[in-house]
């Protein structure tokens, strides 16, 4: 006998659902599953479309990406939040889900940030889904950290490194209170500037 599993959902997840069911009067489940098959669908269609399309010669495999790449620049342009989700604290450093930030360095010429995080509590609140015209590079140093890149799901523990391209959606969360990472920024973003 198998045991099934169950999604928990975040709260504003869980209210669009509500809503959609309000809507409709289709269950909240069998409306989450729709969206879910529909992601997976379009994923597979995106990619057996480029398959098609450099195997045929329409298009190279870096046009192709280059494509994609513009395409999901100009979506989360348009529908998605820009700034890192912060709030300074009176000593200077910055609070986002369960994650507390120090600006370590911040260059005067706006060329590059280095950043200290680290887990403020162990409730495991990530830091909301956001992206930044700046590449950015996470380096563990302890602990282990789940993030969500461009929607694809990473596991980082040290020793170990993620880089997260400029404009690419994503969300960080640390799995555990001994959580600690170096971030450099580059170029700095003002939002994780010291001053």
């Amino acid at each position: 006998m198998t045991t099934r599993k169950h999604l928990v959902l975040d709260e504003d997840v869980h209210v669009a659902l509500s809503q959609r069911r309000e809507m409709t009067g289709i269950p909240m489940n069998q409306i989450g599953n729709k969206i879910l098959r529909s992601h997976i669908s379009a994923s597979l269609f995106q990619q057996f479309l480029g398959e098609l399309l450099v195997e045929s010669g329409c298009v190279t495999e870096d046009k192709y990406q280059d494509i994609l790449d513009r395409v999901d620049r100009r979506m989360y342009e348009e529908h998605a939040p820009h700034r890192p989700p912060l709030t300074r604290l009176a000593n200077g450093n910055f609070v986002s889900g369960s994650w507390e930030i120090r600006t370590v360095h911040d260059d005067p010429m706006g060329s590059f940030q280095l950043l200290e995080a680290w887990a403020r509590d162990s409730f495991q609140n990530a830091m909301t889904q956001h992206s930044h015209q700046a590449d950015e590079y996470l380096i563990a140093l302890g602990g282990r950290t789940f993030v969500v890149l461009a929607g694809i799901p990473f596991t980082l523990a040290c020793p170990g490194a993620l880089h997260i391209p400029a404009g690419a959606i994503h969300s960080v969360t640390p799995l555990d209170k001994e959580c600690r990472m170096a971030i450099l920024v580059a170029p700095s973003v003002r939002e994780y500037s010291a001053s």
